[in-house]
């Protein structure tokens, strides 16, 4: 008998646990995949895990350290700390905006020069206009090729570190 990873309940449908937990940090995800100590440093932003964790993913295995955020105050908060080589940052974040995000890492000196890529759903020829004029290096729409994501990512970064 095939055991299911739920139970089978005549109430509401489905109970019980529907998946297994799933570990917090995205290294443990990839056990064995440990980035040379001189890559390149990412700070990927999202509220939305799953893209979170897509990124950062894929960032990792194709040798990158990866830092994250899921708010606009978090991402500033470790973009100052931890002094990314790049971003990839999406625009509608709680707290403050991606574009929000973009405005002050320009306008800070110890950020100034990370570059950004913006990842975001919004494709108006206004709204990409508006995330270059604020200090985007590069702009996204999803959905998103991550293979192209990572070349972009790469293509943003000083040759030392791509």
């Amino acid at each position: 008998m095939t055991t299911l990873p739920y139970e089978l309940s005549h109430a509401d449908g489905l109970s019980g646990p529907a998946e297994p937990a799933v570990p917090e940090r995205v290294d443990l995800l990839l056990p064995g995949a440990e980035p040379a100590a001189d890559a390149a440093r990412i700070l990927v932003v999202d509220d939305d895990r799953d893209l979170l964790d897509l990124v950062s993913i894929k960032l990792r295995l194709s040798g990158y350290h990866v830092l994250t955020a899921a708010s606009g105050p978090e991402a500033l908060r470790v973009a100052r700390s931890a002094g990314p080589d790049a971003m990839v940052l999406d625009v509608g974040l709680p707290g403050l905006t991606g574009l929000d995000v973009c405005f002050r890492l320009r306008n800070d000196v110890a950020t100034t020069r990370v570059p950004v890529l913006l990842l975001t759903a919004r494709s108006k020829p206004s709204d990409v206009a508006m995330g270059f004029a604020l200090g985007a290096k590069d702009y996204m729409v999803k959905p998103f090729n991550t293979r192209e994501l990572v070349r972009r990512v790469r293509a943003m970064l000083p040759r030392d570190l791509r």
